[in-house]
């Protein structure tokens, strides 16, 4: 009965150790994962391991984020056109 316990004991130290060693490569692969994601989607052409992908992506983003610039940019145009007929008529 003792034996049976203490090997039952070892059994779950042993099942704890390996969850832990899992649980701990996980988490370091996972915010390495992250670590580079964010640094790729920051300077992704200034990275050493560039990829097509990656500069391509670049690419849409900047462009995407230029839309939004000439859309507020013509916006305020247009404001301002409307608002420069408004005082003139």
């Amino acid at each position: 009965m003792r034996m049976q316990s203490m090997l039952i004991t070892l059994a779950m130290i042993a099942i704890t150790a390996i969850g832990y060693k899992w649980y701990k490569q996980s988490n370091q692969r996972e915010s390495t994962t992250q670590l580079t994601t964010l640094l790729n989607a920051g300077i992704p052409d200034q990275m050493e391991s560039t990829e097509m992908d990656q500069l391509e992506n670049a690419k849409m983003v900047s462009e995407g984020s230029q839309f939004g610039v000439r859309y507020f940019n013509q916006s305020l145009e247009e404001a301002q056109e409307q608002l420069d007929d408004r005082l003139q008529h």
